[in-house]
């Protein structure tokens, strides 16, 4: 009855092919089984796991949960507005060794609870061994595994009831090339399931025969089941032996594959031997005339193999399936040393095929492989597509393809009706002597014709090498580069409103010698977007070589390179058209202290960019690095709307420029472009002008407190740099510098010789290059400490154009006694420094430093040993030292109350008055010696600042001028007490305790009287600031 458990023991000799185990005739109920190797089970768990089911053995206590029987359908007939049975754990398919093992088994039944308690639970259960012949334990076995032979073997089978399985095995001979079986029901439907050298179990899936997974590779589906075997490609022959084929008949169903059917299932397996293969290796691919196949037909998951070789001297080929009907696809294989099979590994939908080799290509319309001598299979698949699981019908074409040759230097070849998806190949010697080279497609009629460049060999793809040309200065044999952008970067062709753009990328590359450039052979490959067949592309190439005067045929080059003077050099270039790139060359002295140029359009809205590489014309990838930068080999570029500005300061490790040639690319961008993808339209004519060395204002007076150094009315263009230079002498402590009165964003970087240029602000344009370490930058207020020597300023107007006043003003510092010093200040600006020189005697006990009658501002404090400070900041962990190092810094905190606010008032609530403290002991870690406080208000508020710097010294007794120390300690007995009264907000008392040697403990009790107080501790010296 249901929820309760019937066991029965089945012993398995050692000698069946399998078991086949069902609960049959069921009754009432829904009853399931288990079973369980040498113990009773008693749950329907699988033992130790799921995967049990892909071992090749069944070991003492594990436990197989039955659920599906072979054909993995677990409900009953479908019957429409009934619900259908769940018939799973009724039945299983086990192969010996699959997991199958030679022993005593429990079969315990029950319903896992899906029925109500107690309701009778009726069936039959039936035991039937599987092998050949007959059984050592007598009588033969009750389901019989017949053979088959392998090739020509034809077994029919009629009146197969559903779910009722049969047997065979097929011996695969050695050397066999590859495997064909298929299964053809005539009534009904039945499936297949296929496993070498035993039979597999039900829980079979699609895989291989040989797996490791040792249940078996399923072939299931509506209609007919293929199989094919193809060696794996390390292996020329497919592995011989014994498969065994079991075969599950499923009757005749339209629902899904979850319903068994109705009715018996008539079918014929048959095994072909080899697959057919069409051709042959000694089938020739001639160089004039393609090889055909016409007509093909194939069923829905079936395969066809066609097999030929390319003698040497075909330069490419084209592989073209064309579709008539259904969703052919081919794989293709080339025979290798590192791939034996001699068949690829096909693409499917429906996983007909095991094994094969690695493939060299594939797809459904055209492929062209290069240099493609050798011996080829080619495999073609009916698959799945928008039509379903349809048949199909197709032509394979075989076509050799040669290539053509252009002079580089004004050649040219016309293409006209090209089919998408295939290649035209065109061959260029790079001669020595050129300085570079410009490829193009131009005249496109048609189509979407796309270009790349191979070093000596015929492209393949539209890609290029890895980091390649970028990081090149030669171009290895075998490296491509796929023209992207050209020069300018802008992909599109002029907008036009309320039309598709037209993308024009992929069609022009420049480049220089060296960049990457080597003379030698090149292939130039076109076609158009992989997999995405379009129009015929009709369009011409164009190769022009650049270079100065003749080539080695005394023909000038296409592309001439003009000489620019570097100190006043000009040029005017006109009616460059669009995508046109012209070329110059400047050559640099040695010793130059920098160098200026700039590019001017003179078409009204014309545009154009330039890029500049040392030793080199610069190439289509032009970046952001720079013109000499070692490694990369492209050039610097120059691109923005309106004119383009470059100048070269020395690297930050120089003290002038190396000097040199540098090759300068101008291309134009057309007249109002759209936007920065899309190209003007017309030509645009320029000025292209070297300006030597970049002008330097310089100060006419060294600084001095009493003489300031300013340059006013200072204008920029916009992305413009402006350089000052000036000295500073001995005996100024501090100086400011500021941009004054502001227009736009202008940014100030300082430098001090001997690096005679810093790196400038840039943001959105990189007017500059090289420059060194800055001492200072900003844009408002700037701060030099101890600035004797000589500066260098570059302000950069980044984005747009500004105005401005350069101030350069000497400041110096205010000696404050440290006992009892008091400095007051008034007007002090935001972001700028007050110093205070302090020195600290012998005897003190510590010192107390703090602002007070702070009238406006927010001012703070940072106090430095022997130096002065130009942030504010404490040195790491320096409240926690015993000493106090030279050029170590301790900012001001709260006091000791540690309460940041003044008192609470409803007009005014939250009154700053914190990190305006400083209290340090004497080894905590106050020393006696020089110690600079610097003053400043670094908030964003505009207020001026008023207050009091207050300096007080701890100790006993008096100073060594006989003046009593400003903060007092007292003594306190060790068991004393003392009365304070009327103690100010933040006013502090010290004292000191001696503690005797030898006692167990010590207590200190602090009792406010009147108000709320608090009490720090420390030993040997007084506390700190960061006492907590």
């Amino acid at each position: 009855v249901s929820g309760r458990w019937r066991f029965f023991k089945v012993i398995v000799p050692s000698d069946p092919l399998g078991w086949d185990l069902a609960l049959d005739d069921v009754t009432s109920g829904l009853p399931r089984m288990v079973i369980r190797r040498d113990i009773l089970p008693n749950s329907f768990a699988d033992i130790p796991n799921y995967y049990f089911n892909q071992s090749d053995r069944w070991d003492s206590g594990q436990q197989w949960s039955v659920e599906y029987e072979l054909t993995n359908r677990p409900y009953s007939p479908y019957v429409q507005n009934q619900s259908a049975v769940n018939e799973s754990g009724r039945r299983v398919q086990l192969g010996m060794g699959s997991p199958l093992s030679e022993g005593t088994y429990y079969i315990g039944v029950s319903d896992n609870y899906t029925t109500p308690a107690g309701t009778p639970l009726g069936y039959t259960i039936r035991s039937r061994g599987v092998g050949v012949g007959a059984a050592s334990t007598g009588g033969d076995w009750a389901i019989q595994v017949a053979d088959l032979p392998w090739d020509g073997g034809v077994a029919h089978v009629t009146g197969a009831t559903p779910r009722d399985v049969h047997y065979w095995r097929v011996t695969v001979p050695e050397g066999a090339e590859s495997w064909h079986m298929d299964l053809v029901p005539s009534v009904g439907d039945a499936m297949m399931l296929v496993r070498k050298d035993a039979l597999g179990n039900s829980e079979g899936a699609a895989g291989d025969s040989e797996s490791g997974a040792r249940y078996g590779a399923r072939h299931q589906r509506v209609g007919n089941e293929y199989f094919y075997k193809y060696p794996t490609y390390n292996k020329a022959t497919i592995t011989p032996g014994t498969y065994y084929v079991s075969v599950g008949a499923e009757g005749t169903s339209s629902q899904p594959s979850s319903y068994i059917g109705t009715g018996t299932t008539s079918y014929t397996l048959s095994s072909y031997g080899e697959a057919e293969v069409l051709g042959g290796a000694d089938t020739m691919l001639p160089a004039d005339a393609p090889l055909a196949w016409t007509g093909e037909t194939l069923r829905y998951g079936e395969q066809q193999a066609y097999r030929f070789t390319v003698p040497e001297g075909v330069l490419s080929m084209e592989i073209r399936l064309t579709t008539h009907s259904g969703a052919p696809y081919y794989n293709v294989s080339q025979l290798s040393e590192s791939n034996v099979s001699p068949f690829p590994s096909p693409y499917q939908t429906y996983y007909a095929a095991e094994g094969g080799g690695s493939a060299v290509a594939g797809g459904n319309g055209i492929t062209t492989l290069v240099g493609p001598s050798g011996t080829y299979t080619v495999i073609v698949t009916a698959q799945s597509g928008s039509g379903g699981e349809v048949d199909a019908s197709y032509d394979l074409e075989i076509v050799p393809r040669g290539e053509a040759v252009i002079p580089f230097n004004g050649g040219s070849a016309a293409v006209s009706g090209q089919e998408s998806q295939t290649w035209r190949y065109f061959r260029v010697t790079v001669p020595e002597g050129a300085l570079g080279w410009d490829l193009r497609l131009e005249n496109v009629q048609s189509g979407k014709p796309r270009m790349v460049i191979r070093r000596d060999e015929s492209p393949n793809s539209l890609s290029s090498t890895s980091y390649f040309p970028y990081q090149y200065n030669t171009w290895p044999t075998g490296h491509q580069w796929a023209a992207g952008a050209d020069m300018t970067g802008r992909s599109y062709a002029p907008y036009v409103q309320n039309q598709s753009s037209e993308e024009q990328g992929s069609r022009v590359v420049s480049m220089g010698m060296g960049s990457p450039l080597e003379p030698g052979t090149y292939v130039v490959g076109v076609t158009d977007y992989p997999g995405q067949t379009g129009p015929a592309m009709s369009y011409e190439v164009v190769s022009r070589g650049i270079g100065v005067g003749d080539d080695g045929d005394g023909t000038p080059w296409s592309i001439q390179v003009g000489t620019l003077d570097f100190d006043g050099g000009s040029v005017t270039i006109d009616a460059l058209d669009p995508r046109e790139v012209a070329y110059y060359r400047v050559d640099v002295p040695a010793g130059a202290a920098s160098w200026g140029m700039t590019l001017t359009p003179t078409t009204a809205n014309g545009e154009g960019m330039m890029a500049i590489r040392k030793g080199a014309l610069p190439n289509a990838q032009a970046g952001s690095s720079t013109s000499d930068q070692s490694g990369n080999y492209s050039g610097t570029r120059r691109q923005r709307d309106g004119g383009e500005i470059f100048y070269k300061y020395p690297d930050y490790n120089q003290a002038s420029l190396t000097g040199g040639t540098y090759y300068v690319a101008v291309a134009s961008e057309g007249v109002a472009p759209y936007s920065s993808s899309y190209i003007g339209t017309g030509p645009v004519s320029f000025t292209l002008s070297s300006n030597g060395e970049i002008p330097v204002a310089t100060a006419n007076h060294e600084l001095a407190p009493d003489a300031p150094i300013a340059f006013t009315g200072q204008t920029l263009a916009k992305d413009d740099q402006k350089v000052y230079r000036f000295t500073v002498p001995e005996g100024i402590t501090t100086m400011e510098i500021r941009l004054v009165n502001p227009t736009g964003s202008p940014q100030a970087t300082v430098s001090l010789m001997p690096t005679p240029f810093p790196s400038p602000y840039q943001s959105y344009y990189y007017t500059s290059e090289g420059g060194g370490s800055s001492v200072v930058s900003g844009a408002g207020i700037m701060n030099v400490a101890d600035p004797l020597g000589t500066y260098t300023i570059i302000v950069a107007a980044n984005p747009g154009p500004s105005t401005y006043d350069l101030t350069i003003t000497a400041q110096g510092e205010a000696l404050l006694p440290f006992n009892g010093g008091v400095a007051a200040v008034e007007d002090q600006e935001p972001g700028t420094w007050r110093y205070f020189r302090v020195t600290v005697p012998e005897g003190a006990i510590g010192w107390d430093l703090a602002l007070e009658n702070v009238q406006s501002g927010q001012p703070s404090f940072v106090v430095r040993r022997d130096e002065l400070p130009t942030y504010v900041s404490t040195s790491s962990y320096l409240y926690q030292y015993t000493t106090w190092g030279t050029g170590s810094q301790m900012a001001a905190t709260n006091d000791f109350t540690n309460r940041p606010y003044r008192p609470y008032t409803e007009q005014d609530p939250y009154h700053a008055d914190g990190n305006r403290h400083l209290t340090v002991g004497m080894n905590a870690p106050l020393e006696p010696g020089s110690y600079i406080v610097g003053v400043i208000d670094q908030s964003n508020q505009s207020a001026l600042s008023s207050y009091e710097l207050v300096s007080r010294g701890v100790g006993v007794g008096d100073d060594a001028s006989g003046t009593p120390w400003a903060l007092q300690v007292h003594d306190l007995a060790f068991e004393g007490e003392v009365s304070i009264t009327g103690m100010e907000p933040r006013e502090v008392r010290y004292y000191k305790v001696a503690v005797p040697t030898g006692i167990a403990s010590w207590g200190v009790e602090l009792e406010p009287v009147l108000g709320e107080a608090s009490m720090m501790l420390n030993m040997g010296t007084i506390p700190n600031s960061w006492a907590d």
